[in-house]
């Protein structure tokens, strides 16, 4: 009886139908492929990994969206691990990991509306631009660092807004020092003590002008007017930036809302008449580490050991993190994040409905895929976090992403997208309990204003326990990274004067993150990205920076005075899918968008030929909260690019990130699988490269084990169909010998793979399976006795530690009749 030889081509293709897939691979998971001299590549289980550090529990307790690798000069090693915000408290964490242990380097912020309380000087006994500030119960001891006034404050014919630097005074005041779009000190033209004013407003019925007074304003006709706090009068709301439209007086102007007016209305003070103060706040004094069980009830983290925040600041609340490093410093930017937060003075319900008694009027737009984060009620089971997913004309639906229902929430009287109570402080929801308690609703995801995500460093050779604010940097920014070899901190979707622009590149002086404003003797700058509507990620890459935008590629290129860069659209049609799905690898870029994959190399923008592109972009959960979890994963030990996405599976209602797509820039093949990984950093300093779970929100170390984890790696792959005979001739197959690496090199070869055969007549007919059939070194061959003309393969293993590789498997057939 004749042999012949199951000879496998590397990659896997779902392109093609299993038949048309002849000696091809058809289905994948946990699995590899490596070069091979006559075959092209071979298929092996894929690495292993280990928990980082080997001691750890779960110290973050929330789902880790970034990594970071780097080492001080003490050679020290350190990985950054950002989460995102925590359901229970909307708090994010930015831990270090110092030579394995966990220190929480959150940064605090601290909002306050006090009455304006401004103190400007003449004379010469202090500064012309010193402005002391009284809000009380925030002075020094404290620990301010910096405070961004939200509200515009004239007083002494200064306006104040924008971020500065603070000087403590006393326990209850501190000194700020104005100064201009340029950065030069800008001086008081009188003293006036404990006074100040912020802007009034004021409409008129079917007018979209509105008169905005605010004395020495300063504004000419075109001037930009950003309003941070919204204002809410005469039926619209006023937030973002406005052109000022006529010039009355040096205290008043007038700007254009969006809508008209319903009502002659006003004068209407900004926040009520007070100001609006943002305090970045650095922790001096010792911090105890505290973990479940010990100091006050919920101040610490389940199991952490990790330092707790003390009550000065509130940790800041972000959904991503971008991370860098500036030598030996940590460079981290929080992801813009905007909630608002309805307090729920009580509950109650007759079993078919409960009835929500808020504790105030409220009236919001809620956008589909926005988050409803429900706590403090009782029962305990009615808390968690919702997702918008549809709207009525009259209802809002919402999706409880724990339990996975669509119609655990219901919200009545709104409008479309909206939830209103501008009339009652009461809603009907669908809760079926009775009962009756307070807690509060945080709806996240709606721009209501006030995001503030400044670039903050931490130092590990510095005092100071927590990340602190850059106090010369921009207030909002949708991410930055560490220009090289210049030393320069770009941020992208940044802003001037508090409000975001999507399409703003700004960038500090060189080897200077306190100088961001340009001027001739600094290369400090801007630049604002001419096509598109956002810029989703920018990167360092080879001898170059790169910006995507959500339509194409930009180049940044460092070019000295007097621009310092040149901006090059070098890719037209291939924006980026998320902030995280591009990289740069042995000088080669690589990234993922809205329906192909990418690189960039010396023959410019090409696209990636994908044979299982229908595995991604038919089942990727393409709803903008869920999208921007994807991730890549660089694996420069294998020459492998990974991108972790979520699937739009039913079993995935949370829309968390479930599956991968793999592709191997050596041998230019592709594969698939289930794994979830929210974060990621190739090689580093640390050694392999280094990933976060979701399912577990554990930080692993991969390439270290043959394992996943405490437990035994599932790896699996199936062919396609092999014809083993031509035209109406079945083969009877009655011997099969198997031919494999049974353990890594050096090692004991312990390895058990089963193999399973489907056989068919033709593509089809019912499928006959015979196995699965164990095999181990010691196993010579097998006899399934199979008959047929088609046959599919599939080997799987799931024994701990084992690690196998597929060699040569023949099979012994003969002609067994005519169909």
């Amino acid at each position: 009886m004749p042999h012949a030889k199951i000879k496998l081509l590397p990659g896997i293709n779902t392109t093609e139908t299993p038949a048309l897939n002849e000696a091809g691979i058809s289905q994948s998971t946990l699995i590899r492929f490596v070069p091979d001299g006559s075959n092209g590549g071979l298929i092996q289980k894929l690495g292993g990994w280990t928990q980082y550090p080997s001691t750890s529990t779960n110290p973050l307790g929330a789902t880790i969206r970034a990594l970071w690798a780097w080492e001080d000069t003490n050679a020290l090693k350190y990985l950054a691990a950002g989460t995102q915000y925590q359901n229970s408290n909307l708090q994010s964490i930015l831990a270090v990991y110092r030579n394995g242990t966990p220190i929480n380097i959150t940064p605090q912020t601290k909002i306050t509306n006090p009455a304006v309380n401004f103190t400007t000087y003449s004379g010469t006994s202090q500064p012309l631009n010193q402005v002391k500030i009284t809000d009380t119960g925030n002075g020094p001891s404290n620990n301010l660092t910096s405070v961004f006034i939200g509200t515009q404050i004239t007083i002494g014919g200064l306006v104040l807004f924008g971020l500065y630097p603070v000087t403590p005074v006393d326990n209850n005041s501190y000194y700020i020092y104005a100064t201009d779009v340029l950065g030069n000190p800008q001086n008081a033209t009188s003293a006036v003590s404990n006074a100040g004013a912020v802007a009034t407003f004021t409409t008129a019925n079917a007018s979209s002008s509105v008169t905005v007074t605010l004395a020495n304003h300063g504004l000419l006709v075109g001037s930009t007017y950003p309003i941070v706090v919204p204002v809410t009068i005469g039926g619209i709301k006023l937030y973002g930036n406005y052109i000022v439209q006529t010039v009355t007086s040096t205290s008043v102007f007038t700007i254009l809302a969006a809508n008209q007016a319903t009502s002659d209305a006003g004068p209407t003070s900004q926040n009520g008449g007070l100001a609006n103060l943002t305090y970045n706040i650095a922790q001096t004094a010792t911090i105890a580490y505290t973990g479940y069980g010990a100091g006050n009830y919920n101040a610490g983290l389940y199991g952490s050991g990790l330092p707790i925040t003390t009550s000065v600041g509130t940790p800041i609340s972000t959904t991503d993190w971008t991370l860098d490093n500036w030598g030996e410093n940590l460079i981290a930017t929080p992801v813009p994040y905007s909630a608002t937060v309805l307090t729920v003075a009580s509950y109650s319900g007759n079993g078919t409905t409960a009835t929500l008694n808020l504790a105030s009027s409220y009236s919001y737009k809620v956008p589909i895929g926005a988050t409803i984060i429900v706590s403090g009620l009782v029962p305990s089971g009615y808390n968690g976090t919702y997702i918008v997913t549809g709207s009525t004309s009259s209802t809002v639906q919402y999706a409880n992403t724990t339990t996975g229902s669509g119609s655990a929430v219901t919200w009545y009287n709104s409008l479309g997208t909206t939830l209103s109570w501008t009339n009652s402080t009461s809603a009907v929801i669908g809760w079926q309990s009775s009962g009756s308690a307070s807690g509060t609703i945080v709806v996240s995801g709606a721009n209501t204003g006030n995001s503030y995500s400044p670039i903050y460093q931490w130092s590990p050779t510095s005092n100071l326990p927590i990340a602190t604010a850059l106090a010369y940097g921009p207030v909002i920014n949708d991410g930055a990274f560490v220009a090289m070899p210049q030393r320069q901190i770009v941020a992208w979707g940044s802003t001037f004067n508090g409000i975001q622009d999507p399409l703003l590149i700004r960038w500090c002086d060189i080897n200077n993150y306190y100088s961001w404003i340009a001027s001739p003797v600094n290369q400090a700058g801007s630049f604002r990205i001419p096509k598109g509507s956002r810029i989703v990620a920018c990167i360092q890459g080879p001898q170059q920076g790169l910006v995507w935008t959500d339509l194409g590629l930009w180049s940044m290129q460092y070019i000295s005075q007097p621009l310092i860069y040149s901006f090059t659209e070098i890719g037209t049609g291939c924006g980026l899918i998320a902030r995280k799905a591009a990289t740069s690898m042995n000088g080669v870029v690589y990234w993922m968008g809205q329906s192909q994959f990418y690189r960039l190399s010396g023959s410019g923008v090409e696209i990636i030929p994908c044979p299982v592109w229908d595995v991604v972009f038919q089942n990727l959960n393409t709803s903008d909260q869920n999208l921007s979890k994807i991730r890549i994963a660089p694996n420069s030990r294998f020459g492998e690019i990974t991108w972790y996405y979520p699937s739009n599976s039913s079993s995935n209602s949370a829309g968390e990130i479930d599956s991968y797509v793999k592709y191997n820039v050596i041998l230019n093949v592709w594969d698939y699988g289930s794994l979830s990984r929210t974060a990621w950093i190739n090689e580093s300093v640390l050694g392999p490269p280094i990933g976060a779970s979701g399912d577990d929100q554990l930080i692993y170390q991969h390439e270290t084990s043959n394992d996943a984890g405490t437990v035994a790696m599932n790896s699996s792959f199936t062919t396609g169909y092999f014809a083993v005979s031509d035209g109406d001739q079945q083969m009877f197959i009655d011997e099969i010998w198997p031919d494999m690496k049974w353990g890594d090199y050096g090692s004991t070869q312990s390895a058990t793979v089963s193999i399973t055969f489907t056989v068919l007549n033709t593509p089809t007919s019912a499928p006959q399976t015979y196995g699965p059939y164990n095999m181990s070194s010691g196993f010579n061959f097998l006899n399934p006795r199979m008959r047929g003309r088609l046959v599919s393969v599939t080997l799987s293993s799931s024994d701990a530690g084992s690690f196998w590789r597929i060699g040569n498997i023949r099979y012994r057939y003969q002609p067994d009749g005519r169909y």
